[in-house]
């Protein structure tokens, strides 16, 4: 009677830590569950980051090159710029020669009307 009362604790304790072995391996797999939930989030928020930085740099690629455009638009503008200060400066100078020439006629360049003017050829 002995032996089987012994028994009998030994196969409830033997239950009592199958459940508490089951219950932890339960645990264990909800853990392992919400891991791999957490690493696929994980996984889905990297390669998100990645798109976007892929994005980015092509963007900056295209910024780079339009950037490359406007500086060489820039020289040329730069050189239609001075090409243009160029000629003002020589009308400037063909302006101030014809109102010199102008002052020096004085009065001989107002006394007759241009129809009476003789040329020579």
């Amino acid at each position: 009677m002995n032996q089987i009362q012994e028994s009998s604790t030994i196969i409830h304790r033997i239950t009592n830590q199958t459940s508490e072995v089951v219950e932890n391996v339960e645990q264990i797999t909800k853990r392992v569950l919400d891991t791999a939930a957490i690493s696929n989030s994980g996984t889905a928020t990297v390669e998100t980051s990645s798109q976007q930085m892929k994005s980015i740099n092509e963007n900056v690629t295209e910024l780079s090159s339009v950037f490359s455009r406007s500086l060489a638009n820039s020289a040329k503008i730069s050189q239609i710029n001075d090409v243009i200060t160029t000629i003002a400066d020589q009308t400037n100078l063909l302006a101030l020669n014809a109102a010199i020439e102008a002052a020096r006629a004085g009065d001989h360049g107002k006394a007759l009307p241009l129809w009476q003017v003789k040329y020579e050829n």
